[in-house]
């Protein structure tokens, strides 16, 4: 994931109050707690950055829709029945995981044709 709020801009940061319930702030220093993240500004400032991303705001990049069969979508663990914003990491496996599933059943195929030559 990349970091588009993180240390590499803080040269240019901006503050920000956000008001949260007690029961969010405490699930929050729990997972700082379990050193899941350095601190609860790490936290909030990866979890927009991740809320960004997923929405395609970046500056260098640009959003993208493609047309995926919902098994595949369903294989990442995305809920297949509205649109999903995929990253490009997910996208990938996806293919190479379609194109090692097609090599393993051809070669399976060509194995069983020998065989039965024999």
């Amino acid at each position: 994931m990349s970091d588009i709020g993180g240390k590499d801009r803080l040269n240019d940061d901006k503050r920000v109050t956000v008001r949260l319930s007690g029961s969010m702030v405490q699930e929050m220093e729990d997972l700082v707690q379990k050193e899941e993240f350095e601190s609860i500004s790490d936290l909030v400032r990866k979890a927009v950055s991740s809320l960004l991303e997923s929405r395609g705001v970046r500056g260098d990049f640009v959003p993208v829709q493609i047309m995926i069969p919902k098994n595949l979508v369903e294989k990442l663990g995305k809920d297949s029945s509205r649109p999903v914003n995929l990253s490009l990491d997910d996208f990938s496996s996806l293919i190479l995981d379609r194109i090692n599933g097609l090599t393993v059943r051809e070669t399976i195929k060509k194995i069983v044709h020998e065989e039965n030559i024999k």
